[in-house]
């Protein structure tokens, strides 16, 4: 609310910014319900629990729950890659369209209430994306005879696979699939735009620095708890509750087999509900918050620092481009941005595909993939999200100090990329990598003299592992003439696969074993660049809080988030697995054409990933240097931190008589990285590292 002062001395009337507890009492409660017991939660505090809930429930859904479920909903429904990447891409894409508005507006908004709102779209998200498995009967797969898939001379498959004129009634469900992840991104934009806003604007300026980790962290363990759980719900039957489980004839093992890939989101999405009713008792401001916001000392970028109000009560949308050109020219700010768009890319891009990447490369299951990648997550990810807000909090650190740790993490993780190439060889395929007995290798062709004549189809892959150690198509393609029903099913006469009686089996339906031995120390590396880009990305969030101006805090967190939907996280989707198409050597066969890849060659698999984590990470420390070089810090901030020098040089050597001796050692010392580091990481971090 403003109020207009009279004109004194014949000069324009002024405009008085009045604080939200100037208006009405800052009391939580809902409507006329504000019992005083209910006070004790009106506090920042309270509001983070409340907000990383919801982040927690969010991401946990979003960046691990539809990544791990995937390509169940693909099988279940017969999406294609095209329409399923287009619901990964709602939720970016709901974000990148109304996240700067938001951002805008929300400056000068009831915060928790717009909290509230998005709270409320997140929840109804995940309820929609499970509203096609509410609304479908049970999931018909085909029965398993004595004779499916074996070699049987003038028997044809594929025209009985593509004959079935109902193929395409289930993908019209993409559409609720599209808007349940676009609704789930309404949630992420009050959360990271006036959610965060509203931290930093009612705490101190060390309480907000651990408060903003802390809420980064949960959105760091909500996707490693998605993945895991994910991967754990998959061993559950997809109709569970809805057919008799007895007659169910096939097992996890089985590649038909579907998970309950909805139920995580039932259960992510009810939580998720729940907290409407908390967001929405929240008052616009925090009792206390106002003498906080007056005792804050400014960091503003120095050309951009005004002396505008640090809370106003309206805007209009004629504000906004001066504010972005504001923003524009703030380098430090700018260049920041960029920092966090080549992050975006790699965060994004190992998000959706790291379990696929796990996957394949070291020879895992997709649940177990699932889950250990959530198991890196919570260590590396969460681990280095609040040891990034600690550090920052207990060395009360500047935005100098801050750039330069970022400066050093980026080029540590730079170096540490080409951890790919501890990877594992390709299972010996034949027909793909290995050729029949024999034979000369020809890539992706698997008939062969010893299955002449069996009529076997490429659009049912069924693969198998025979007794000389090698992978075949399908046991058809094997020559395969009779199987049993044991589980794993066990195959015989098996013309391709060498056995020295006809009694002993030839194969049996599994994946075959692998020696590789360097999965524990990919993890270990793994998690090591997790954690410094982690702690580099709190720092580069509050660094970015403390050199714009307070009030255009929600713009630029809004502007940057746009730029990181537009050209970061929905074009790193695409980039990554654009390169793991080009390291694919072996493509399923649908009625429409190519389907999804089966086969990887793991070699260029580590090149592609290496090259794009050395890219990328070129230029995060690039953009980072340039910040560090372009922020000029206002002149009392400097001031301020020459005192603390000054003081340290004191107390380091008594035997100096004045200041200017202190002064002149301080300046002979080295103020930059290697300082700022050995003073964080060694000199207090051991002694420090209990109480946190």
């Amino acid at each position: 609310m403003d109020e207009t002062e009279k004109p004194q001395n014949g000069h324009m009337p002024t405009v008085k910014t009045i604080e939200p507890d100037e208006v009405q009492p800052l009391l939580y409660g809902w409507g006329g319900f504000t019992p005083k017991w209910l006070q004790k939660i009106n506090k920042s505090w309270c509001f983070l629990i409340c907000l990383c809930l919801m982040n927690f429930c969010m991401s946990g859904s979003v960046n691990g729950l539809i990544g791990t479920n995937l390509s169940s909903i693909e099988r279940r429904y017969d999406l294609n890659s095209t329409v399923s990447g287009l619901i990964v891409s709602a939720y970016d894409i709901c974000c990148a369209v109304l996240v700067l508005f938001v951002g805008y507006f929300g400056a000068t908004a009831h915060k928790p209430k717009w909290c509230a709102v998005g709270v409320f779209g997140t929840g109804l998200g995940s309820l929609v994306f499970i509203l096609p498995h509410i609304a479908t009967g049970p999931y018909q797969y085909a029965a398993s005879g004595q004779s499916e898939n074996l070699c049987i001379p003038g028997r044809n498959d594929s025209y009985d696979m593509c004959g079935d004129e109902s193929q395409g009634s289930l993908s019209n469900w993409g559409y609720v699939f599209f808007i349940g992840n676009f609704l789930h991104g309404t949630g992420s934009i009050f959360m990271y735009t006036v959610g965060v806003a509203f931290l930093d604007e009612t705490t101190t300026r060390d309480m907000a620095a651990l408060f903003i980790g802390i809420f980064y962290g949960m959105g760091v363990i909500g996707p490693a708890v998605g993945y895991a759980l994910g991967g754990a719900l998959l061993q559950i039957f997809v109709d569970t509750g809805k057919v008799d489980m007895s007659k169910v004839g096939i097992t996890s093992s089985d590649p038909r087999w579907i998970g309950a890939w909805w139920l995580g989101f039932a259960i992510f999405g009810s939580i998720t509900l729940c907290l409407v009713i908390p967001f929405a008792g929240f008052a616009r401001d925090i009792p206390g918050a106002k003498e906080i916001r007056e005792n804050k000392k400014s960091e503003t970028h120095k050309a951009d620092n005004t002396d505008a109000p640090l809370l106003e009560t309206s805007r209009h949308i004629r504000d906004l481009p001066r504010s972005v050109w504001m923003l524009i020219k703030n380098p430090a700010y700018l260049f920041s941005t960029g920092y966090s768009l080549t992050e975006a890319v790699l965060i994004s891009g190992f998000s959706a595909f790291g379990p696929k990447y796990l996957e394949n490369q070291f020879h895992l299951n997709g649940g177990f993939a699932g889950m250990l990648f959530g198991i890196i997550a919570v260590p590396g990810g969460a681990g280095g999200t609040i040891f990034g807000g600690y550090i920052i909090k207990r060395f009360n650190m500047t935005c100098t100090q801050m750039v330069k740790l970022q400066f050093l993490l980026a080029v540590l993780s730079m170096c540490m990329a080409p951890l790919f190439f501890a990877k594992c060889d390709e299972l010996p395929f034949v027909g793909v990598n290995r050729p029949y007995n024999n034979s000369v290798l020809r890539k992706e062709n698997f008939t062969e003299v010893c299955n002449t004549g069996c009529e076997c189809s490429n659009m049912r892959q069924e693969p198998i592992c025979g007794r000389d150690g090698n992978m075949y198509f399908s046991p058809c393609y094997a020559g395969c003439l009779d199987m049993d029903n044991s589980n794993p099913k066990r195959f015989f006469n098996c013309s391709c696969i060498p056995s020295p009686d006809f009694t002993t089996h030839g194969a049996e339906q599994s994946v075959c074993a692998s020696n590789c031995t360097l999965l524990p120390l990919f993890i270990i590396l793994w998690f090591i660049v997790m954690f410094f880009t982690f702690t580099g990305n709190v720092l580069n969030v509050n660094f970015i809080l403390r050199v714009v101006p307070s009030d255009e805090r929600t713009t630029a967190v809004g502007i940057q988030s746009t730029v990181l939907r537009l050209l970061g996280t929905v074009p790193g989707n695409i980039l990554f697995g654009a390169a793991l198409d080009r390291a694919c050597v072996l493509w399923s066969t649908t009625c429409s054409g190519r389907g999804s890849c089966s086969t990887y060659d793991n070699f260029n698999m580590a090149v592609y990933m290496s090259v794009i984590g050395v890219c990328f990470k070129f230029g995060s420390s690039f953009f980072t240097f340039l910040a560090w070089r372009f922020y000029k810090p206002p002149d009392d901030v400097k001031d301020l931190a020459e005192v603390k020098e000054i003081k340290e040089a004191e107390n380091d050597n008594n035997n100096y008589a004045n200041i200017d001796e202190a002064n002149e050692l301080k300046k002979t010392k080295d103020n930059g990285i290697v300082r700022s580091i050995k003073a964080i990481l060694w000199s207090n971090m051991l002694d420090e590292s209990t109480s946190l």
